[in-house]
């Protein structure tokens, strides 16, 4: 089967711009999964945020002072789970 010369450049033609739209459409996927990214750990900052205010209004400047001496890891052998646990308590007190 014989392909004349104008209908070789018009299929490749039609090729080249089909292949220059799909790169426009991955430069584009690409942009939208970095700012998807960038919006979830804003939304995860923001819920975070939200929950340490939710606590810390739950509770008196006196009471969290009391956690922090209840839970201090002078008092536990200074395991991580009570140096991790003041230090949230102590961010909770500094807002």
């Amino acid at each position: 089967m014989f392909v004349t010369k104008a209908k070789y450049e018009g299929a490749l033609k039609r090729i080249r711009f089909q292949s220059s739209i799909i790169e426009e459409m991955a430069k584009h996927a690409q942009a939208m999964h970095e700012e998807n990214t960038l919006l979830r750990h804003r939304l995860m900052r923001a819920r975070m945020t939200t929950n340490v205010n939710v606590v810390a209004q739950q509770f008196s400047p006196e009471e969290i002072d009391r956690l922090i001496r209840l839970c201090h890891p002078d008092k536990h052998g200074n395991s991580e789970s009570a140096t991790v646990m003041t230090q949230k308590l102590l961010d909770i007190r500094g807002r």
